[in-house]
């Protein structure tokens, strides 16, 4: 029931994010707010939902401000958030480094 209610609202801070995003002073994305107020879950959801390479749109993706979404989770002093995205960029990296140690 836990999961449950924990994706209920998972879903309804999702929508307010969507909502507000052209209402945002900085022009932020969803993805830009969840980094803004630190809603860790909210952004895990929208990069997994979202089609193409996470790590380009994590490196690539910015707003109004030309802020990225690693510079707005920093400003912001949301950790959580700024070490997922870390993760994300570090991933492409690693991969890339053991594929070539393997030649």
């Amino acid at each position: 029931m836990k999961h449950v209610v924990s994706k209920i609202a998972s879903q309804e801070v999702l929508i307010k994010l969507v909502s507000h995003c052209d209402k945002s002073e900085q022009q932020d994305t969803a993805l830009h707010l969840a980094c803004r107020l630190g809603y860790l879950d909210s952004l895990e959801v929208l990069l997994n939902a979202l089609k193409g390479d996470k790590e380009r749109i994590v490196r690539d993706l910015r707003n109004g401000n030309d802020e990225s979404l690693l510079e707005v989770a920093r400003e912001e002093n949301h950790e959580d958030c700024a070490q997922y995205l870390e993760r994300i960029l570090g991933q492409k990296t690693s991969e890339t480094t053991a594929y070539c140690l393997t030649f």
